[in-house]
């Protein structure tokens, strides 16, 4: 093979030396990107459905939360007391004012505010709400169509 320039010694200085005269010969032209360093790959894109899911649950944890903290101030009782087994009538009258707050706001069903409340089953959220209502003269709960599970139409018609 015949050298471009004779006078340097490695190939790879050859290699540069026309290099450097072809971009002086020609200056519009650009040489190919030398490859990027390999990288790991990326990780996959986060599952937008899931993460929207988790939020959704941890903010009607957070909200569940708020409305027991806020019930308490009103009532000056605590959140452990409020979801503690006591029959005072204060707190009773506090847990029963959360069990209509909660229903309310249409988030839970009567049994998930039992199982958050640490309640047996879900008639006492049911009996505390609807008895909150009668006592402070509210609109009561609304009883709720249970749909049937596979065919997603309400049971019984």
């Amino acid at each position: 093979m015949k050298s471009y320039r004779p006078d340097l010694a490695s190939p790879e200085e050859q290699n540069a030396a026309f290099c450097a005269a072809m971009l002086a010969a020609y200056p519009h032209f650009t040489p190919p990107p030398k490859p990027a360093p390999s990288c790991p790959p990326a990780p996959p894109p986060p599952d937008l459905q899931a993460v929207a899911a988790a939020k959704r649950a941890l903010d009607t944890i957070l909200s569940a939360k708020a409305i027991i903290a806020s019930v308490a101030c009103i009532h000056g009782v605590t959140v452990e007391q409020i979801l503690s087994p006591s029959r005072n009538p204060v707190i009773a009258h506090a847990r029963q004012h959360v069990y209509y707050e909660m229903i309310m706001t249409g988030h839970w069903s009567y049994k998930q505010i039992a199982v958050f409340c640490g309640r047996a089953d879900h008639s006492t959220p049911w009996y505390g709400a609807k008895a909150y209502a009668e006592m402070n003269g509210l609109p009561a709960p609304a009883v709720r169509e249970r749909k049937d599970p596979a065919s997603g139409e309400l049971a019984g018609s």
